[in-house]
C-alpha cells in the first residue's frame, strides 16, 4: 500500500505536461500559468486517490465507483478541450495505478 501511495505521490512533485510532450500531441504549449494549473489538476486527483486508498478503498467496484464520482463532480472548464483531455490522460495513468481503466468511466 505503501509503495502505491509512493508511486501516486510522485505524479505531484514532477512536471506532469513537460513542454516537449506538447509537440508529440500536435500542439502548442499552454503558457506557464495555464501548465500550473493543469498539473494542480493532477494533484488534487493524485490526493483524492491517496485520500481513499487511506481510508481503506481497496475493493475494485467501491474504487471504481469513486473516481467516476470524482470526475463526474470535477470542473475543468476553465481549461480547452485540447488542455482538459491532456488532464484527463495523465489522471487516467494515475488511476491505472489503482486499477481503475478509464474506458470503464463516463469522462
Amino acid at each position: 500500500m505503501n509503495q502505491l501511495i509512493q508511486q501516486i505521490s510522485a505524479f505531484k512533485v514532477r512536471d506532469n505536461f513537460p513542454l516537449e510532450d506538447w509537440e508529440g500531441r500536435g500542439l502548442n504549449p499552454s503558457d506557464e500559468a495555464t501548465r500550473q494549473g493543469m498539473n494542480l489538476a493532477v494533484i488534487e486527483f493524485a490526493d483524492f486517490l491517496i485520500s481513499q486508498i487511506s481510508n481503506g478503498v481497496v475493493e475494485h467496484d467501491v474504487m471504481l465507483e469513486q473516481v467516476q464520482n470524482y470526475f463526474d463532480e470535477r470542473d475543468n472548464y476553465e481549461f480547452d478541450t485540447e488542455e482538459r483531455e491532456y488532464i484527463v490522460d495523465v489522471q487516467c495513468g494515475l488511476a491505472r495505478l489503482v486499477k481503475v481503466d478509464c474506458s470503464d468511466l463516463l469522462i
